[in-house]
């Protein structure tokens, strides 16, 4: 029988070897596809939602550029205190409901030269206060006028005065004479402020009730066009240094002299000394 010319036909010992040289091939699971198609669309959602945001960023921009503006040309509209806005300053504290009380008493007799303090020599406390008479901590921090004011304002002490009526009643310094000197403006901060480091330099008597009383109020331009009520304290008498010496003390001590008791003159007190020392 005549042979055919041509390649032999594959041995099958070789085949198997062949087969065995070459790596094994994976082929994907249906899930595995399933999942990067899912991907591969999503990554084209999210695309076309970019481009789509991109067309939006020219009006965004106008739109914040005109609340800018109207913040610039009516900042009292949208904020209560302009320059010191505050995240924890809410509608529930509302700037016309606020007052600033004077938790500290005065003596009733100061001396000039003498600093400016409560009884017993405590510092002067100012407190911001809303409608329930509760602290408000959480005001910005603004700073404070201590005016010295006729002794007769809000004799009636029903605390509804105007600002005007505040302003009307403040005392004028006599000619080439400081009225109030030291630190007349404080910080509020945290609800509170402490006067300290004032001094009296002129006395009472040349007012009409011979007495003074003390006002706090916010110092302009702070909180301007929203009102804040103003502290007063009650009146005061103040007193020339001079007389310090032969002055009455409010609350007698172990150790004073007995004429420095009310209604009893010193002069008095001399006289009946010595007629005591003749006749003993």
């Amino acid at each position: 029988m005549r042979r055919s010319k041509g390649k032999r036909p594959p041995d099958s010992t070789s085949l198997e070897g062949d087969e065995q040289a070459l790596p094994a091939v994976k082929r994907p699971s249906i899930g595995s596809l399933t999942s990067e198609v899912a991907a591969a669309d999503s990554a084209i959602s999210e695309g076309r939602c970019f481009c789509r945001n991109l067309h939006e960023v020219p009006n965004i921009l106008r739109k914040l550029a005109d609340q800018i503006d109207e913040a610039i040309e009516h900042p009292l509209e949208k904020f209560p205190c302009p320059d010191r806005s505050h995240p924890k300053v809410t509608k529930a504290t509302d700037v016309s409901e606020l007052e600033l009380r004077i938790r500290t008493p005065l003596s009733l007799r100061i001396y000039t030269e003498d600093e400016v303090t409560g009884k017993d020599g405590k510092e002067i406390l100012v407190a911001l206060v809303d409608a329930k008479g509760e602290v408000v901590k959480s005001f910005p921090e603004v700073k404070l006028n201590v005016d010295v004011l006729h002794g007769d304002f809000n004799s009636g002490n029903d605390r509804t005065w105007s600002k005007e009526d505040f302003d009307g009643h403040i005392v004028k310094k006599r000619d080439n004479k400081a009225l109030l000197v030291g630190h007349r403006q404080v910080t509020l901060k945290g609800g509170f402020a402490k006067v300290i480091g004032l001094k009296f330099a002129d006395n009472s008597s040349f007012v009409r009730t011979n007495e003074f009383r003390l006002g706090v109020q916010v110092a302009p331009p702070d909180c301007e066009g929203r009102r804040i009520r103003e502290a007063i304290t009650g009146p005061f008498r103040v007193l020339d240094r001079r007389g310090k010496r032969n002055g009455k003390h409010d609350v007698p001590r172990f150790n004073d002299e007995i004429w420095r008791l009310r209604s009893l003159m010193l002069r008095a007190w001399k006289q009946l000394k010595i007629s005591c020392d003749f006749w003993l």
